[in-house]
Formats: structure tokens, C-alpha cells, sequence
């Protein structure tokens, strides 16, 4: 009929003559290219479109929101199109981007390098348990072994904690932007060293509407002592940290020679344009930001 024939006319227009496929480029360039810019601002941003992926999806998941892709697109400094390709990364208006969408193969590197993190914690943890360190971050075994209810209990709810924590920082980041601001604006912490009770861990849990205990949340957690630190629930700032020592030693040799360098009165001490500076003469190429 005359619907089909025109739609036909329509693909002979516009596909490609090799391929014989209608691809986004030739429909839509704009987009497009929007979408190649925003890519290369994020990998120029974060050192490359895997390490913005694990910035602003710690967990792995691979599923954002709309709030963080904004979020992404202000901190990479690509602004201009975020309407487009929104329009384009989220056309139901569900509120969640794939990561694939935006970098295929930069999304599956991401969520490998997630599973790494964790399984290296995981043999750390083993590697300790061997070497008879356990102790140090343990309560003691009990005697026999464990079963029954009480155990099938306590692994159900550890699964749970872990989901209820997984969205519990998804919230946070989708307001937010980070973890780490996050972790400044809400968490606010005032116990010794940085670190947060969980009555403060609770209140931030219950405010961003989460359904479930935020008791149960925070047993999910791997921490050392009695209250959160900040590496505790964002591991990725201890990587920054990590990244940002070995760019020094390797630009200035140590922390007081950079320093020596950079600091003209004198007083050791840096304003946020001073640390910026710092962060491009050592060659950072993590998020200076959040760090």
C-alpha cells in the first residue's frame, strides 16, 4: 500500500549503500555527535570513559540515572547537549541510562574492573584468615560449626544489606554526584578520625527514602571498628589517594619536594586552584575533584 511504499522510499534514502543498514549517524548526526563529544570530554575528564564509568558507578551495575548523566556531563564540562542526549540515552523517561549505550566496551571493562575490586578483597580477606590475621578484624569463631535457622538467617539478611546498600548509595549519588559529596554534605562527620556513628549512618539511609532497616544496610558494610570512614563506604577514594601518592613520587619524588616546588609563601598549604595545578603538573588522572 501507499504507507509501505513510502516507508520503503524512506529506507532507500537512508541507508547505507555498503551496509545496507539505517544507522543513528545518517538519521540523526547531530546526536550523533554529541554523543562522540561527550565521550571524548569524559575520557579527557577521568583519563579515560572507563575510569568516569567506575566513578560514577562504584558498584558495577551498569545502570545510572538521569540526575548522574547530568552530573557526568557538568564535570567533563559538555553541557550544551544534555537535552539531546538524554532525549536519546533515556527515550521512556525511566530514569536509567546503560552505561553500554554511552561505551559498550568501556561499560564492560568498568563492571570487570568492579569484580576485580571485590575479588581482591575477597582473596585478601583469605589471604589474611591463612596467615592467622583474622583475628585482628574478626570476632572470634565460635565452636562447631554453624547451621541451622540462625545461619540461613543471618546469610539471607547479608544479601539483603547488600542491596539495600547498593540503592542507598545509588540515591546518594543520583543527589549528589558523587559519593564523596555525599558523604560531606549529609553524612557530615564529627566522630574522631572522620568517621560516622551509625545513628548518623541511619538518618542519611531513612532520608533518601530507602525501604528497608538501615541496620541492616550498615552490617553490610566492611569496616574496622565501631564507625564508618569514608573508605569504608566509597573504596574508590582510597584508589585516588593511591593514584595520587605515585604521581607525585614520580613527578617530584616526594610529597615535601612537590610542595617545595609549588608553594611560594611558603605556608604549605594549597587553595583549591593551587591543588588543581598540582593534580595537572603530576599528570592525576583520576577525579582531582572528589580527591
Amino acid at each position: 500500500d501507499e504507507a509501505f511504499e513510502n516507508a520503503q522510499r524512506l529506507y532507500e534514502l537512508f541507508a547505507d549503500e555498503e551496509s545496507g543498514v539505517v544507522t543513528l549517524e545518517i538519521l540523526d548526526p547531530r546526536t550523533t555527535k554529541a554523543l562522540y563529544e561527550f565521550r571524548c570530554r569524559l575520557a579527557a575528564r577521568y583519563g579515560s570513559v572507563k575510569e568516569a564509568f567506575q566513578e560514577f558507578d562504584p558498584d558495577g551495575n551498569g545502570v545510572v540515572s538521569t540526575q548522574v548523566v547530568r552530573n557526568m556531563c557538568h564535570e567533563a564540562k559538555t553541557t550544551d547537549n544534555i537535552r539531546r542526549l538524554l532525549e536519546y540515552l533515556d527515550p521512556n523517561d525511566e530514569d536509567e541510562v546503560r552505561l553500554e549505550i554511552i561505551d559498550d566496551l568501556a561499560a564492560k571493562e568498568a563492571k570487570e574492573a568492579s569484580e576485580e575490586i571485590q575479588q581482591a578483597r575477597k582473596t585478601k580477606q583469605e589471604i589474611d584468615k591463612r596467615k592467622g590475621r583474622i583475628h585482628m578484624k574478626a570476632l572470634p569463631p565460635r565452636v562447631g560449626v554453624p547451621c541451622g535457622v540462625q545461619v540461613r538467617r543471618e546469610e539471607r539478611e547479608r544479601g539483603v544489606g547488600q542491596r539495600l546498600l547498593t540503592e542507598f548509595k545509588k540515591r546518594l549519588v543520583k543527589e549528589h554526584g558523587t559519593l564523596v559529596g555525599a558523604w560531606q554534605r549529609v553524612m557530615q562527620p564529627t566522630a574522631k578520625g572522620g568517621k560516622v556513628a551509625f545513628q548518623v549512618f541511619k538518618s542519611a539511609f531513612e532520608g533518601t527514602g530507602v525501604e528497608g532497616d538501615a541496620e541492616v544496610a550498615w552490617k553490610a558494610i566492611e569496616r574496622k571498628g565501631k564507625n564508618l570512614s569514608l573508605n569504608e563506604f566509597d573504596p574508590g577514594v582510597d584508589a585516588d589517594f593511591r593514584e595520587f601518592r605515585a604521581r607525585i613520587a614520580e613527578r617530584y619524588g616526594s610529597m615535601e619536594k612537590a610542595f617545595d616546588e609549588i608553594d611560594a609563601d611558603g605556608s604549605y598549604e594549597l587553595d583549591q586552584k593551587g591543588f588543581m595545578n598540582l593534580c595537572y603538573e603530576c599528570q592525576f588522572r583520576r577525579n582531582e575533584r572528589r580527591l
